[in-house]
């Protein structure tokens, strides 16, 4: 967890893994399996600010950047031997580090374009299945621009065509709020 959902220096809210199998109780295992492997990761990195957790029961150590909660992730996922099973999503929650012009992610102000560039090299390096929420709810040109890049999708796309599947860009607060 980081964001609005823990005492960290994360600007993103949560980082979420989703296991790839065919049935409830694979996925479940996987998921646990993975929880119980980054948890060691963790006890053994940071010590007791690591069991910290956050508002929805994630952990939130001292961490500042997207990519080190990433490698923690991908860390966790190789310990489990998962790590071609499992992808990661991304709830960004952007609104909470627009300040109406620019972007504030990790200490840089960035501008839509940028802001899409930084998830685009997010998603060369990770097995990315979505974004929630990756621009601010009242940024419509940039859920334009978003929807119109070529590496996202607002549905789930396919690797049969032996293209690589899409990023899903999921919009909560865009639809709720």
């Amino acid at each position: 967890n980081g964001g609005a959902h823990a005492k960290n220096n994360l600007d993103i809210q949560e980082f979420m893994i989703v296991p790839q199998a065919d049935s409830f109780r694979e996925n479940f295992k996987m998921a646990l399996d993975t929880y119980q492997a980054l948890k060691e990761i963790l006890e053994k990195k940071f010590n007791s600010e690591a069991m910290v957790l956050g508002d929805e029961g994630g952990f939130a150590p001292l961490l500042k950047k997207t990519t080190h909660a990433l490698n923690l992730l991908m860390r966790a996922m190789e310990a489990a031997g998962l790590e071609n099973k499992i992808k990661l999503g991304l709830d960004c929650a952007a609104s909470q580090f627009f300040d109406g012009i620019s972007y504030n992610i990790e200490d840089k102000n960035f501008n839509r374009e940028e802001l899409l560039n930084f998830y685009n090299n997010i998603t060369k390096n990770y097995p990315i299945l979505f974004f929630e929420d990756p621009v601010a709810q009242e940024d419509w040109e940039g859920w334009r621009q978003m929807s119109k890049n070529k590496n996202f999708s607002l549905k789930q796309g396919s690797a049969s065509s032996g293209e690589k599947p899409k990023v899903l860009i999921i919009g909560d607060d865009l639809t709720v709020t």
